[in-house]
Formats: structure tokens, C-alpha cells, sequence
């Protein structure tokens, strides 16, 4: 599961094929929760774009926000199906956050890199593109926190998942991840 990530002004240094960044687009650093909106890349009229989009799309008939999606089942949801054939997405983070059980909280960034790019879906709302993290099961540096994490894309693989070879990353083994384990206890006030 990914319930909130982070970016930094690094991030968009490290991205390829971007070459120009609108200010209101560079502006947003820091945390990204559910319901925030972020930078996303996507593939339009053939080529790499980056531009803002809502995360979570909202819960049919229910309060809330659906802000994963399962890649072993999610050509089989309805929610998720169109979508993830013909909206595929890529959301650049520096890293991400999960809480163990003792709702401690771990950083997770990939080790060398300023850059993590995690797989997503996307569609249209009346307000705007909203977006959701696609997720898989954990791998080995991930599991002792949770039992899943976000898809991982490599950077050489950003076009290809937005294009027609995404079903070849949708089995990938994820990279192992360096984790931080901080101090900051989850709160629901």
C-alpha cells in the first residue's frame, strides 16, 4: 500500500524528456497525501507530459478515495479496467512512507537515486485528471513494514509502461529499496 509519498525540487532535475516545468507544477514539494494534487507524468499525443493531477479517485456511492490499485486483480475490477488499458500514468516521488505495525513511520527511497517513479491510472473528473498508485506485493526490503508497495517503473521503462510494452513490467521484481525508520507515530486526530 502507499498511503503518502513525498517530492522535492531534486526530482525534477532527474526526470527525462522534461524539459520545461511551470512554475505552479515545480511548486509542489514536500508530502503528497490522498486528495493532494501532484505532479504525474502521461503519454499525450505520442509524447511525455508532465502535469497536475489529483490523487485518489473518488469512492462510488461511498465517502473516501481509492488511492491504490491491486496489479493482480486490476483488469479484473471495473473501477480500474479501461483505465489501466488505455490511461497509464507515472507518478515521480523521491520516495514514499509506510507505517509498521507500531505505527511507526519508514522512509523508503531508492538507494543512488533522486528519483523513484511509481506506476499509476489515471482518468477525468469533472474537477480534474485524477490518479491512483498502482501497488504489488512487497519485496524483501519492503515486507517487515507491509505486505505491499507501490509498482516501481525504471526510468528506461516510463514510455514503455505508458505505451503499448506495459504488460512486460507488470511482473517485475521490485529494486530493493533503502528504509529509515523515524520516530513520527501515525495520528488519526
Amino acid at each position: 500500500m502507499c498511503g503518502r509519498y513525498f517530492t522535492n525540487i531534486d526530482i525534477y532535475a532527474g526526470m527525462p524528456g522534461i524539459l520545461d516545468i511551470s512554475a505552479d507544477i515545480a511548486d509542489i514539494t514536500g508530502d503528497i497525501r490522498p486528495s493532494d494534487t501532484a505532479p504525474v507524468l502521461s503519454l499525450r499525443n505520442g509524447k511525455s507530459i508532465l502535469n497536475k493531477m489529483k490523487w485518489g479517485y473518488p469512492a462510488s456511492g461511498k465517502k473516501g478515495l481509492l488511492i491504490n490499485a491491486r496489479i493482480e486483480t486490476i483488469e479484473e475490477k471495473p473501477m480500474f479496467r479501461q483505465d489501466f488499458k488505455y490511461r497509464r500514468c507515472v507518478i515521480p516521488a523521491a520516495g514514499f512512507y509506510e507505517w509498521d505495525r507500531m505505527k511507526q513511520k519508514a522512509t523508503f527511497t531508492l538507494p543512488g537515486r533522486q528519483v523513484c517513479y511509481l506506476a499509476g491510472i489515471y482518468r477525468n473528473y469533472e474537477d480534474m485528471e485524477h490518479f491512483t498508485i498502482i501497488t504489488t506485493q512487497a519485496n524483501a526490503s519492503m515486507s517487515p513494514i507491509h505486505d505491499r508497495m507501490p509498482l516501481i517503473i525504471d526510468e528506461e521503462q516510463i514510455t514503455e509502461w505508458m505505451g503499448d510494452g506495459f504488460r512486460s513490467i507488470m511482473g517485475s521484481t521490485m529494486p530493493e529499496l533503502d528504509v529509515s525508520i523515524e520516530n513520527e507515530q501515525l495520528s488519526f486526530i
